[in-house]
């Protein structure tokens, strides 16, 4: 019997994947370096900038809550990396019918994406889903005391010392997934929360989103007076940044109490599911390179002679489009792919018997 999706989650996977979306047009559609940080143009971009990492916490949040005391199955992450190949593999081939620019590292990162991390979040949610049966017997052996006491040391150095000195310790993109993923499970094992605070959640969300973006905004502004600031200008919109943590839970908590009217059901769900596909798709290399800084820039589809607008409309059809794509894959390939797989690996594993056998081996 397959497991009934719960709406409100599936709601914040589409909200992390459009804030993701959103900073990623910011990054590479437009030079913030060249724009002056006091524009209202400078603060519009800025805004959607903090929303980039912030989606990346509320997406594995959403993994930790849901993986952390279920069966760890293998098909799940055959499927990711079999979603990653593919899209990259398509996007390669894509780029060389447009005659787009290659060289033996383009070439690598394409074919094995996840090896030679072609998404650096690929790369690192690939290998905590291998971790995830290692991890939850972790938690098991702690009591509550025990793993809250765990998770207020990890905080320690990896956001709250960080935020205030603005230097960071050593921790990689793979640490810092394993340390959300360690959050979404305590939110779901330990944290009790209350419908009626509902309201408290989603105004502490915002007040933490603005202070991640005003003290943005702020580092930049000290940064043309002060050389040191200058490469932590994005400090606080980055995974060491607490105020972003901080707003992130207080969010997921938000949308884990409220109801959502079963009748979007279908709609929900069809966003929700290709929110994997819609990260493949925009943030490949070669869509990136044509999507931001050849089709943006001559886009105006609509006719509004406003930056703000078309930048909205823009990102909105970038998930939309993006989002018809992965379906299609979903509809059409993925259980085909799945099965390719399955029956060579099966072939294989009866010959790699049968000659072991042969050789007296077995």
């Amino acid at each position: 019997m397959m497991k009934k999706r719960e709406l409100n989650f599936e709601i914040l996977r589409i909200i992390s994947m459009l804030l993701i979306v959103a900073h990623h047009f910011v990054l590479y559609a437009n030079d913030l370096n060249m724009i002056d940080v006091n524009s209202i143009k400078s603060w519009f971009l800025n805004f959607l900038l903090v929303g980039g990492k912030f989606g990346v916490i509320l997406f594995v949040l959403i993994t930790g809550y849901f993986s952390c005391n279920q069966e760890y199955k293998n098909k799940k992450i055959l499927k990711i990396f079999l979603h990653t190949e593919f899209i990259s593999l398509v996007c390669l081939i894509f780029g060389i019918i447009l005659k787009e620019e290659l060289s033996v590292k383009i070439l690598l990162k394409s074919i094995f994406p996840i090896i030679f991390n072609q998404y650096w979040f690929m790369s690192s949610y690939v290998v905590l889903f291998l971790l995830i049966p290692y991890l939850n017997k972790f938690i098991k052996n702690l009591s509550k005391k025990e793993f809250l006491s765990f998770l207020i040391i990890l905080s320690l150095f990896i956001n709250l010392i960080p935020s205030i000195t603005l230097s960071n310790f050593p921790f990689d993109n793979i640490g810092y997934l394993i340390y959300i993923y360690f959050i979404g499970a305590y939110l779901k094992l330990y944290y009790d929360i209350s419908y009626k605070k509902k309201y408290k959640y989603i105004i502490l969300s915002i007040i933490f989103y603005l202070l991640a973006y005003l003290l943005t905004i702020g580092l930049k502004i000290a940064a043309t007076n002060i050389s040191f600031l200058v490469d932590k200008t994005t400090f606080y919109v980055s995974l060491n940044s607490i105020f972003l943590y901080i707003s992130a839970i207080n969010l997921f908590n938000f949308f884990k109490v409220i109801k959502i009217n079963p009748k979007f059901n279908k709609l929900i769900l069809f966003f929700s599911s290709t929110s994997l596909g819609i990260y493949l798709i925009h943030e490949n290399y070669f869509i990136r390179n044509i999507l931001w800084n050849d089709l943006f820039t001559s886009f105006n589809f609509f006719k509004f002679d406003n930056f703000y607008l078309n930048s909205i409309i823009f990102i909105v059809l970038v998930y939309l489009i993006a989002s018809i794509i992965d379906y299609f894959y979903q509809k059409l390939l993925e259980k085909k792919l799945l099965l390719l797989v399955n029956n060579v690996y099966d072939f294989l594993n009866n010959k790699s018997i049968k000659f072991l056998k042969r050789r007296k081996y077995l």
